[in-house]
């Protein structure tokens, strides 16, 4: 006798409560066999490792860089901030990888096996776009940027070369390996999952912990900071500036209005010098007041954690602090120049676009901030031109000029064919030399339009007056004295800067001060702004003092060589060796940007005077670079080669 309930066909099964998964018959690989996801214990499990990781990470990063973890600093609040915001990201990534796979695969009809695959496949595509983008943000990043022919078409460069293709051909292989072999790994773990909600403990603690770092993320960066009673302090860096650019320093070119009148509200340092002619060197000189020797910070290596920056400073005082560099990699995280920032960018863009961004950010609040604004502009480009402008800045020079110089500069790029003519390897016509103040003339006024734009936001927003702003360069640049370009040599044209002081309320405006100063006095002068006392490893002098420096000579570097500029306007030349200075040169200082002729037979006397000054400002570089240790930069080919071509490295 049959039943409509099946009754005769065997023992009816009691009745299952709502949701219950049904346990699959033997053999049966339907989706029933695969357990729906229990979000509880997802959530669970992520938020104790997502607060496990912020923790302890935070109070390493905290010990490393020194900050007080109780009661927590500013510095070690806005690193767990921040921390907690990288861990979120991770908890949103890992989660997807975990949980999505296994929604699909419950609606296949192998669904053990299909999660194995799911989860195989999700490892090795996330481990593929990591490490391709790592390959081709860093490595090759300038074969982006070139264009070749191809069937008709210009496509990126990076699309047609050979060994790009190689490498990320190998990437792509190595994904794939990776998800065979993670499926044959995970195929039977697969299999054998039960559906289980977890330890309530487990699920609580997790949410809880993820409460909580989506409410610290939540936190203006400002939390827990005390307000400062100082000023808004702006430092803004012109890469590669001639101080002979500028009209305020005897240029009638022109080509800067803004920091023109700038400087009549302002003091100007007739006698300014880069403590290096390198982006990467000279930054951080400015941000520590250390000289390269002593912060440690070199090609390949980064600021030891140890060493205490401006940004640092003055965020633990309860300043904003936001930083904005152009994307040379020189100013890179990695080498430590986020360090102190709430927030960091790295940005391709022009002068303009990150200058009325950065402004943007400074009005938002009217709580003292500190902005750190890099302008490359002016820099040497490595594209066809020397020095790369909008077509409305390079409207005086002739269009065959512009197409000489793309057949001139061939594959090599612009800097490293100039590298080149450095290095005596090729040569520069007349008619590109004369042209190439011309291009380079072009990026000093878009800079100077730019800071204009700014500094008229500023005044319209009524925050200008009460500013201290510094403009500088970091070095400046070679077009051709003594047959070289770019700055790599230490002469009058690479070392000697513009250095604009607005203090506020207009203090001594219109000042001309004409002591030895250098781009170490930049940190001390923004602490004592600040309040903030400059620390005993300052090797700079706070500018706010009326009286002139009392420095004797201004000391500079590039690479093996070192420099010393006088006060009674001599530059000598040496190299440092174990036994002390080895002199390689003497000239006047100035009576060309390639300075005068060489002295040293005539007068090797007067570089006697300089040695004992010479050893004391090394035995104290040696002493302070002791204090600190950085970790070593990983640099890819595609770096080293950039650096080359801007006349870095060799």
């Amino acid at each position: 006798m049959s039943s409509h309930d099946g009754s005769a066909d065997g023992p009816s099964r009691p009745p299952q409560p709502p949701g219950a998964v049904q346990p699959a018959p033997r053999g049966n690989a339907g989706p029933q066999a695969l357990p729906p996801p229990s979000w509880g214990l997802a959530a669970g499990v992520l938020g104790v490792l997502a607060g496990a990781w912020t923790l302890g990470r935070t109070v390493v990063l905290a010990r490393q860089q020194g900050y007080r973890l109780w009661p927590p600093s500013p510095n070690a609040l806005a690193t767990l901030r921040a921390d907690c915001g990288g861990s979120l990201m991770g908890v949103v990534l890992l989660g997807a990888l975990v949980l999505l796979p296994w929604l699909w695969a419950r609606r296949c009809e192998r669904p053990a096996r299909a999660l194995a695959w799911g989860w195989a496949i999700a490892a090795a595509f996330a481990l593929w776009v990591h490490r391709g983008f790592l390959y081709n943000r860093y490595d090759i990043a300038p074969l982006w940027k070139e264009r070749q022919a191809l069937l008709g078409m210009h496509v990126p460069r990076a699309l047609v070369d050979g060994p790009a293709l190689l490498h990320n051909g190998a990437i792509t292989g190595s994904a794939a390996a990776l998800a065979v072999a993670a499926y044959v790994l995970l195929r039977r773990p697969a299999a054998r999952l039960r559906a289980t909600r977890g330890p309530h403990w487990l699920r609580l603690t997790g949410i809880a912990l993820l409460a909580a770092q989506l409410l610290a993320r939540a936190l203006p960066v400002t939390a827990g900071r005390l307000r400062p009673a100082g000023p808004d302090l702006i430092l803004i860096s012109m890469d590669a500036t001639r101080a002979d650019r500028l009209g305020c320093y005897g240029s009638s070119a022109g080509l800067t209005p803004a920091l023109d009148s700038l400087s009549r509200r302002a003091v100007r340092f007739t006698r300014a010098y880069a403590q290096e002619p390198w982006t990467l060197t000279s930054h951080m000189s400015m941000l520590t007041g250390l000289d390269p020797d002593a912060h440690g910070l070199d090609f390949g290596r980064s600021l030891s954690p140890a060493v205490w920056t401006l940004a640092e400073r003055l965020r633990d005082a309860g300043y904003r602090t936001r930083g904005s560099v152009f994307d040379c990699f020189l100013l890179d995280p990695r080498f430590g120049y986020a360090a102190g920032f709430d927030r960091y960018e790295v940005s391709g863009e022009a002068a303009a676009q990150r200058c009325r961004r950065a402004v943007r950010w400074l009005l938002a609040d009217d709580r003292p901030a500190f902005l750190f604004l890099h302008l490359y502009d002016p820099h040497s480009d490595t594209g066809a031109l020397p020095y790369e402008a909008p077509p409305e800045r390079l409207k005086g020079v002739p269009p065959e000029v512009l197409r000489a110089f793309a057949v001139w500069t061939d594959d090599d790029g612009a800097s490293e064919r100039l590298r080149k003519v450095n290095e005596g390897q090729v040569t520069l016509p007349d008619s590109l030399r004369r042209a190439l103040p011309q291009l380079y003339n072009a990026g000093v006024a878009g800079t100077d339009a730019a800071i204009g734009e700014l500094l008229a936001a500023l005044q319209s927003a009524g925050r200008l007056e009460s500013a201290l702003v510094i403009v500088l360069a970091d070095h400046g640049e070679a077009l051709g004295e003594r047959g070289h370009f770019m700055h790599e040599e230490l002469m009058e044209a690479t070392l000697h800067i513009p250095f604009l002081l607005h203090w506020p309320q207009g203090r001594e405006a219109g000042r001309v001060r004409e002591d030895l100063v250098e781009t170490v006095d930049v940190a001390p002068t923004l602490l004592a702004a600040a309040g903030l006392a400059a620390g005993s490893v300052s090797e700079g002098h706070d500018l706010r003092a009326a009286d002139p420096t009392p420095r004797r000579a201004a000391f500079s570097r590039s690479g093996p060589l070192y420099a010393v500029t006088t006060e009674d306007g001599w530059r000598m030349l040496y190299t440092w060796e174990a036994q002390g200075p080895h002199f390689t040169s003497l000239r006047h200082v100035g009576e060309d940007q390639g300075d005068g002729p060489e002295l040293l037979e005539q007068e090797p006397q007067r570089v006697d005077r300089w040695i004992e000054w010479i050893w004391t400002r090394h035995r104290a570089d040696e002493l302070l670079a002791a204090r600190f240790t950085g970790k070593t930069v990983r640099m890819s080919g595609a770096d080293e080669e950039l650096l080359r071509s801007l006349g870095y490295i060799r």
